[in-house]
């Protein structure tokens, strides 16, 4: 079953030329990871997949298992006992009856980006049969994410994705996109296994973290991730055998990706030279914007990041000169605009604010409001986000009003290895006074920390 979170879009009313879609801000998220799995179906990676089988069908879909794992056993180097053998048994099972359909979807989603996860696992000395890793992770739906907030196919959390190379930040994410995110998890999944020696550890290892692996490893003397798997959270019991028994099913049903139609994911790369709204290169590469999204679905706002110079984009196979052509024709000037907004009947700056996640201060500052309570309908108002000029002047009025001394106080610049206790008995007045002048919650300071002091205690 798909579930599909919404992201609910609100539609600009007046000049169209005015103003650029939201759908430019943030592209739709989909949620359906390994860790769904077991919220969906409500089934123990023990429990309910073979529910009903004897115990003969059951020895016998074991000798099966055996017989197809025989390779995959000897690339991974695992020995399994029949009690192993059995449970990934379980999981072949539950591919070849109620999980059938998911797995085929998975393979079409992901078939087009087969090729190039193959070449990265070769290049890193990998096994090729992690490339049927993100079936389990994310059943290859690119704009997956977890509830535990792991985005894209290989379901990186922000932190292992820096970790790893990839860069989050509010303007990009490199998880979402197929190729940055496989170049990380070969990394992660390299380091993995340097670390453990092992597979069965270093798969349990990308589901769950190295940290919980590496603890119980450790306590229990453990030999294989089979010793320790009691001890594990839910999902991760059932992540190594429902890998495993993945390799099996799709051993013996070859002919499944055969008859998937192949898409390749083939492209262009072109240079821009600088910041643009990523409708305008839609529009260069003479595609659509939800188009170009798939083909580069790092980026996640209306425009490209500030900070990205000479960077490449990714248009469709075989439209390089014309992009470049367009590009060169279009005045520099046009290429950025900042998201704007038209007050509607009804609503105020703090609903702007709190719909566009930035505060009613900057918007004001932005387009020069003296009184938020006098808003005129049909006014337009520049979203101040980072990288625009609207941004940098909020910047800029912040600071020029941080320097400013109130009348009748002076400022001190706290030195290394100044106390509040220090500053009070130096300038002669009370550490609770310091406090209340500078919003200070605890004593707690820095070198180069500005204190406002006022010279008569009475203030």
């Amino acid at each position: 079953m798909k579930k599909i979170i919404p992201l609910l879009f609100f539609l600009f009313t007046g000049c169209a030329s005015l103003f650029l879609n939201e759908s430019d801000i943030l592209v739709p998220e989909v949620k359906f990871t390994f860790d769904d799995f077991y919220y969906e179906n409500g089934i123990e990676p023990d429990e309910g997949l073979v529910e009903g089988y004897a115990d003969s069908l059951i020895r016998e879909e074991t000798r099966e298992v055996e017989i197809a794992l025989k390779r995959e056993l000897a690339v991974f180097g695992l020995v399994l006992s029949e009690r192993e053998k059995r449970e990934i048994a379980k999981w072949v099972r539950h591919y070849s009856t109620k999980g059938k359909g998911r797995v085929i979807r998975a393979l079409k989603r992901g078939k087009p980006y087969l090729p190039l996860i193959e070449e990265k696992l070769r290049e890193y000395g990998l096994p090729e049969e992690l490339k049927y890793l993100p079936i389990i992770e994310s059943s290859f739906k690119v704009e997956a994410r977890s509830r535990r907030r792991a985005i894209g196919i290989w379901q990186f959390m922000a932190r292992t994705a820096r970790k790893y190379g990839l860069k989050v930040d509010w303007w990009i994410d490199e998880r979402y996109d197929p190729i940055y995110s496989t170049e990380a998890a070969c990394k992660y999944l390299k380091a993995l296994y340097e670390m453990f020696g092992k597979w069965d550890f270093a798969i349990a290892a990308y589901n769950v973290g190295e940290g919980k692996i590496l603890k119980w490893k450790k306590r229990k003397k453990a030999d294989n991730f089979w010793d320790i798997k009691r001890y594990l959270p839910r999902e991760t019991r059932g992540y190594v055998p429902a890998y495993f028994g993945l390799l099996v099913f799709l051993h013996e049903n070859y002919d499944i990706l055969q008859n998937i139609e192949n898409d390749p994911f083939e492209f262009d790369s072109v240079k821009v030279p600088r910041q643009v709204n990523v409708s305008l290169l839609a529009k260069w590469a003479g595609i659509s914007l939800k188009e170009f999204r798939k083909l580069n679905p790092r980026f996640r706002r209306w425009a490209t990041p500030p900070y990205l110079k000479n960077f490449y984009v990714r248009i469709p196979k075989g439209r390089r000169d014309a992009f470049i052509a367009k590009m060169n024709s279009t005045p520099k000037s046009k290429w950025y605009r900042a998201l704007a907004h038209r007050v509607r009947k009804g609503e105020t700056l703090s609903h702007i604010a709190r719909r566009y996640g930035v505060s009613v201060r900057a918007l004001m500052i932005a387009n020069n409001i003296k009184n938020p309570r006098r808003l005129r309908v049909g006014k337009v108002l520049v979203i101040p986000y980072p990288g625009t000029r609207a941004y940098a002047s909020v910047k800029r009025a912040s600071s020029r009003k941080s320097k400013k001394v109130p009348p009748g106080a002076q400022v001190y610049i706290v030195k290394r290895g100044d106390t509040l206790w220090d500053i009070s008995r130096k300038l002669k007045v009370s550490i609770y006074n310091i406090k209340k002048w500078n919003n200070l919650i605890s004593s707690r300071i820095k070198p180069g920390q500005r204190l406002i002091i006022y010279k008569s205690t009475s203030s």
